[in-house]
């Protein structure tokens, strides 16, 4: 499962289906499928398709959702798990699965990233993870301008917990001292707070 990032577009650019601003990275969808890979690419609520027809964006809807106590993390989250039902439920040709149940994996980039995070925690038919670009802290994300949307209520009170409860084997790759809005020092920081609540 291929999960978009924080992008107008959704979808399409993880499947390929519009022309990807190369600052979003690559279309890891379509990347994998010509790879093999059964891949789904669903739309996260408030983006592509299922962006507020009125407001447009993920803002009108994460306003609507804190309205109703909800947030965008657990009603996007949600989805994800869905969709992992989907994908369990497909059937081959000749019948039987079309999905090896022991073999789903996830990738995500950015808001992706951050979601993938939250279904590694909570999902566990998910078997591997390619995450990139969101593992920062609360300050770095928010109080510079990025947008809240992705951020559950009580995040704040116990990041780590929720977090740490992923085993995690992280590649790093330093290009500059700052990678978009995510800062290195940042991005260490919450590492190191990870590796705190795993020993």
């Amino acid at each position: 499962m291929c999960i978009a990032g924080h992008t107008p577009n959704g979808k399409a650019d993880v499947a390929g289906a519009a022309e990807i601003d190369p600052s979003l990275g690559v279309s890891y969808g379509r990347e994998l499928a010509e790879k093999g890979v059964l891949t789904v690419c669903p739309d996260n609520a408030g983006m592509g398709e299922r962006a507020d027809p009125e407001q447009g964006g993920c803002d009108m809807t994460w306003r609507k959702l804190n309205m109703l106590g909800y947030d965008m993390t657990g009603f996007r989250a949600y989805d994800l798990i869905r969709a992992v039902d989907l994908l369990e439920e497909l059937q081959a040709e000749g019948g039987g699965p079309l999905v090896d149940k022991d073999r789903i994996g996830i990738a995500g980039l950015s808001g992706g990233c951050w979601l993938g995070i939250v279904m590694a925690a909570l999902e566990p038919r998910v078997c591997a993870a390619a995450l990139s670009g969101f593992f920062s802290t609360f300050k770095q994300t928010n109080w510079v301008g990025h947008c809240v949307c992705h951020h559950p209520f009580g995040e704040q009170r116990h990041p780590c917990r929720r977090r740490g409860r992923v085993p995690i084997n992280i590649t790093t790759t330093k290009k500059s001292e700052r990678n978009g809005c995510m800062l290195m020092q940042s991005v260490m920081q919450a590492l190191a707070r990870c590796a705190r609540c795993q020993t």
